[in-house]
C-alpha cells in the first residue's frame, strides 16, 4: 500500500473508508481474547483512530499504535476524551 493512498483516504473522510470501523474487529476480540492479553504489549501498526486501541487496552497491559497520518491520532485521543501530549522532534513524534 503506497502512503499517497494512506493520506488521500484520510482527507476524504477516513471514517467512511472500508478499513474504519465502528465496532471492533470479530478476528480482535476472537485471537486475542482477554485472557491471552493480560500481562502483554500490543503493537498495532497502521492503527488509525480504531477503536480496537481502547478495547484491547482495556485488557493488555500496554498498547502502541502507531499511523503514518497525523489526522486519525488526533480524532481518536478526541473522540475517546483522552489526554495527549506532542513529544518528539521533526518527523517522529509520540503521543501519550
Amino acid at each position: 500500500m503506497e502512503a499517497k493512498f494512506w493520506y488521500e483516504s484520510w482527507e476524504i473522510g477516513g471514517s467512511k473508508t472500508s478499513f474504519h470501523r465502528l465496532d471492533i474487529h470479530p478476528y480482535v476480540q476472537k485471537y486475542a481474547s482477554p485472557d491471552r492479553l493480560k500481562g502483554k504489549n500490543v503493537f498495532v501498526p497502521l492503527a488509525g483512530k480504531t477503536n480496537d486501541l481502547t478495547w484491547l487496552r482495556s485488557h493488555a497491559d500496554y498498547v502502541i499504535g502507531v499511523e503514518l497520518v497525523e489526522q486519525p491520532i488526533h480524532e481518536f485521543f478526541t473522540e475517546n476524551k483522552l489526554p495527549y501530549k506532542i513529544m518528539g522532534r521533526d518527523d517522529l513524534k509520540q503521543r501519550r
